[in-house]
Order: structure tokens, then sequence, then C-alpha cells
């Protein structure tokens, strides 16, 4: 019984040590998957608004730029909590209505989810942003 008892556990230690020696797990440097990385939509990314392209550049220090078709730039910053961004204060007049960014959700590695809300509106729309 107990030699069969030493045998599971140095079975169980060598599956443990190979777990452990194997995995990987990556660490933002400051603890945002959103820091550096630039995000694009070229599909009419405010739906009716006069807007062709929508750029999101996420850099240091927790500021955020958001770009429109070249022409318009928003500043702002940012809080990060693993996957979602929350954006502070970015608003911006097209169309005579004002625009404002809320959050944007990242589902996966290239793929980003933005959340925008026109005034006077009861929900918000969501445009697809891809890794640029």
């Amino acid at each position: 019984m107990k030699k069969v008892l030493l045998a599971q556990s140095r079975i169980c230690l060598m599956i443990l040590a190979a777990i452990s020696c194997t995995m990987c797990v990556y660490i933002c440097p400051d603890g945002s998957a959103y820091t550096k990385t630039s995000w694009m939509s070229e599909e009419r990314p405010l739906g009716p608004m006069d807007i062709e392209r929508l750029t999101i550049t996420f850099e240091n220090e927790k500021s955020v730029r958001i770009d429109l078709d070249n022409r318009q730039e928003l500043h702002g910053r940012y809080a990060s909590d693993k996957t979602t961004a929350t954006l502070n204060n970015l608003q911006i007049e097209l169309d005579g209505l004002t625009v404002t960014f809320i959050e944007a959700h990242m589902s996966s590695e290239e793929t980003l989810f933005l959340l925008w809300q026109v005034e006077d509106m009861l929900y918000p729309f969501t445009t697809a942003l891809h890794r640029n």
C-alpha cells in the first residue's frame, strides 16, 4: 500500500512539474492590454454620420487619441480593467449632434468594440474595429 501511495505522489509531482514548466503568462508592463495599440474601422464606423474611417490609439500614460478621417482628432484619457477601457470625456460634434465615446471592449487580440452614444439617444451604438 505504501508503495502505491509513493508511486502516485511521484506521478502527481511529475505532472505538476511538467505543467508549471510549460506554463506561459504574458503580463503587460503597466497592467493594461491596451497600451501602445491602434485600432481602425473603415466601414462607416459612425453609421449615417459623415465619417469614412475611425482610428483609436491607446498611448502611454493612459492617454487615448481618436482620429476621424485624418481630419479631426480627439485626445483624452482612459482607465482599463482587463479587456475593458473606459474613455473619459471624449466628445465631438458631428452633423450638428454631440457624439460621446464611452468604452472599448477587446474581444480578441484582433477585434475591439467601441461603444459610442449620440446626444438624446437612449442606447449606445457599437462599432467593430480591427488591430492596425
